[in-house]
């Protein structure tokens, strides 16, 4: 198979850029001191972030399944491939707001 590395390069950046997105407007809740405090981000954004970055992800492992690309090797990441594309899925199943139900 003709892996295009560039291409796989810039579809995992992109999705990463994309998993940034999700990450600064997820509604939460943060530690503040003894207590939490609710964060209400931004959810509509959050769940178009999260959506982006798995169709992103899942696109370049298509285009390179065996992850022959170096851009693999770069990822800054402390999940597998695999479990990262389980996240996003269970983000997407487990929070109602992200999905809009």
């Amino acid at each position: 198979m003709n892996v295009d590395h560039a291409e796989i390069a810039r579809l995992l950046e992109a999705s990463r850029g994309a998993h940034q997105c999700y990450r600064d407007n997820v509604p939460r809740r943060v530690s503040a001191g003894a207590t939490t405090v609710a964060v209400p981000g931004d959810a509509t954004t959050a769940r178009r972030a999260i959506f982006e970055a798995l169709r992103l992800r899942t696109e370049a492992d298509t285009l390179d399944p065996q992850h022959e690309a170096p851009a693999w090797r770069d990822e800054p990441m402390t999940h597998d491939d695999v479990a990262l594309l389980n996240f996003y899925m269970q983000q997407l199943i487990d929070y109602p707001g992200l999905t809009g139900r």
